[in-house]
């Protein structure tokens, strides 16, 4: 069963990610699509998101594009991943993340993540190397076939 959730645009706010990041921890969760993009979301609402990524084995694509996501937020998404072994396409155009952010998540998927394959950023910000830009372009993650290197 794929099941996608989107609910971009929808006024949802920080407190309102604590019960989608509860149903991500769900061993039975069908979620292969989460996308909460251009709401009202902090740092703080993304912890939620990442608690639940930590523990979740079905979530393929996360979108938080237009969200007020900074480095912090992204480090908490990196670390999540460091256990999370589905999520392939991570979206956060729009977004507080520097220059510095993108890179620090890049060297952690460097050491602990073999499945991440796309990262959407602004155009401003650099690309990870081994992490297409664009969904279906580029370079892929560093797959077990691919031998990329994620650090710059």
């Amino acid at each position: 069963m794929n099941v996608k959730i989107e609910i971009a645009k929808s006024g949802l706010t920080d407190e309102g990610l604590r019960s989608i990041g509860d149903g991500l921890q769900q061993r039975d969760c069908p979620t292969k699509v989460l996308d909460v993009s251009f709401n009202q979301i902090t740092d703080a609402g993304v912890f939620y998101i990442a608690r639940g990524l930590a523990a979740n084995r079905s979530l393929e694509v996360l979108k938080l594009n237009g969200t007020r996501l900074t480095d912090r937020g992204l480090d908490v998404v990196a670390k999540a991943l460091q256990t999370n072994s589905t999520l392939r396409h991570l979206a956060i155009k729009g977004t507080q993340i520097t220059a510095a952010g993108v890179a620090s998540f890049s060297r952690s998927m460097a050491l602990h993540n073999n499945t991440m394959e796309v990262l959407e950023t602004s155009p401003h910000l650099p690309a990870c190397k081994g992490l297409s830009s664009q969904p279906g372009g580029g370079q892929s993650g560093k797959g077990k076939s691919q031998g990329t290197s994620w650090v710059e």
